[in-house]
């Protein structure tokens, strides 16, 4: 439960780790273990040369993403190391691996992670800083807070067997009041560890994850994540912050739950039967929708209670992943990763196990939840409510009630 706390804010330049882990990734990342390989965010790198692979997100933040779900040529990309990048001779460049998205990662040089200090030069180099920058004359490096940390202090490898049968990541914005059905549900059905990232809430979210935490005895992350756009670079963060501890690792929103149809069925028989097959990383398991199932305001008896009606098709997917299995690159669609060749994904059979997605909920809870920042305040309510109206009505809906994992 520590850990929440420890990890709830962002700090600000300079910042050194309280728990050296290795070797990092950078700009929203803190270290991970493993590989000497960064990950780093592109949203403001400078506007690059015609003849990259870049483009302009229509964002507020005016920044530059790769390409979607494509890999870009990382040749045109560096990662430099040091402790004063205003001064060639104060700084080690390294080779970028791979470039994709938001993410790119990179190779550690082998001085920065067999580096010692002592005396008074622990103090004044604590640890380096890492960003990644164009190659291109006058470009200048990217804002970094991840810090590289000597092989000494990393911690041992990891058991082959983890202590997590399955992890689930998710990202919010102000939806503190839905934890707690959300975490304790699955919590009975076999879930062990859950890592929020939150987008800029103000709804004492920290309040909510420690009180969970500590009644329930639930190991519960806590991360800040304030970035407009960067769903998929918080997912990739989250899967290698995962990696060592979980064998799966779901994606999920808050108002997404898992769901067997049938009361035989348990969540670690069916990860367990997949893990037997080597080559199976990633199980993608389709979400039903529900509708607001006529109700005006949030049911006070919860979602899955509350909302009986569902859209009757299967939409979408989620997946959850073996977080070892995914390919190096990290490269997702938010629904999916990339995974590595010889990996493959099974789709899961409805009748086993599916997501029972809340979408379109009462129409108060449904607004409040869906305010795009990049909409005009003028234009948010009016354009929300024919979305509402649009995807509640003309639909062929069939009544669910859920009551044998509920009761």
């Amino acid at each position: 439960m520590a850990e929440s706390l420890h990890e709830r804010r962002l700090p600000k330049l300079p910042y050194i780790p309280a728990k050296p882990e290795a070797s990092c990734f950078s700009f929203f990342s803190h270290c991970f273990p493993f590989t000497p390989s960064f990950l780093t965010d592109g949203t403001n790198l400078p506007t690059p040369p015609s003849s990259t692979k870049l483009t302009t997100p229509p964002s507020s933040s005016g920044g530059h993403n790769l390409r979607p779900a494509r890999l870009s040529n990382p040749a045109s990309f560096e990662c430099i190391f040091g402790w004063d990048f205003s001064h060639p001779k104060f700084y080690l460049s390294a080779e970028v691996t791979s470039a994709a998205q938001e993410i790119f990662r990179c190779r550690t040089p082998l001085s920065i992670l067999h580096r010692r200090y002592t005396g008074r030069h622990l103090q004044a180099f604590k640890s380096p800083l890492v960003s990644v920058r164009f190659k291109a004359h006058g470009s200048f490096p990217l804002p970094s807070i991840a810090r590289p940390e000597p092989l000494s202090s990393l911690p041992p490898m990891p058991r082959l067997l983890k202590p997590h049968r399955m992890c689930v990541c998710t990202m919010l914005r102000n939806q503190a009041r839905f934890l707690r059905e959300w975490i304790l549900y699955h919590s009975r059905i076999g879930i062990e560890r859950w890592f929020i990232y939150d987008n800029n809430s103000d709804d004492d979210i920290e309040h909510v994850v420690v009180s969970l935490s500590t009644k329930w005895n639930l190991l519960i992350s806590l991360h800040e994540w304030p970035w407009v756009k960067t769903q998929e670079a918080g997912f990739a963060h989250c899967a290698l912050r995962a990696r060592p501890s979980c064998e799966w690792v779901g994606f999920l929103d808050v108002d997404e739950f898992l769901y067997f149809p049938s009361p035989e069925v348990k969540l670690h028989d069916v990860l367990r039967n997949y893990s037997k097959t080597p080559w199976v990383a990633e199980i993608r398991t389709a979400c039903h929708s529900f509708g607001p199932s006529g109700r005006k305001k949030s049911p006070p008896e919860g979602v899955m209670i509350g909302y009986t009606c569902r859209i009757a098709p299967a939409e979408r997917h989620k997946s959850i992943v073996r977080p070892e299995a995914l390919n190096p690159s990290l490269i997702n669609v938010v629904h999916h990763f990339h995974l590595k060749n010889g990996m493959k994904y099974v789709n899961m059979d409805l009748r086993i196990m599916v997501i029972n997605h809340y979408k379109y909920q009462a129409w108060g809870r449904f607004s409040r939840r869906s305010s795009i920042a990049e909409l005009q305040p003028t234009l948010r309510i009016g354009r929300l409510r024919r979305t509402w109206d649009r995807r509640t009505e003309h639909r062929v809906w069939e009544r669910r009630r859920l009551s044998h994992q509920i009761g």
